[in-house]
């Protein structure tokens, strides 16, 4: 099974290259593009790292990475 990467990023530009540049190295890579959609990602899936954006539309990155390191 590969490794997945989550991409936390409203701007598409940044993460279509970053995708692109995941999958050429053979990583599973999943896309989030707010906070709400990143902790459903998260929910159903193994994740293995988190790139993310600190200006997000719903909620502050910040904050997401709080959610995501001390889950409530």
């Amino acid at each position: 099974m590969r490794e997945a990467i989550l991409i936390v990023d409203d701007d598409q530009a940044i993460v279509q290259m970053l995708k692109e540049f995941l999958e050429n190295w053979e990583y599973e890579v999943l896309v989030a593009q707010n906070a709400s959609q990143a902790l459903e990602q998260m929910d159903n899936n193994i994740v293995n790292a988190v790139l993310l954006d600190v200006k997000l539309p719903d909620m502050d990155g910040l904050e997401l990475l709080k959610k995501i390191l001390i889950p409530q």
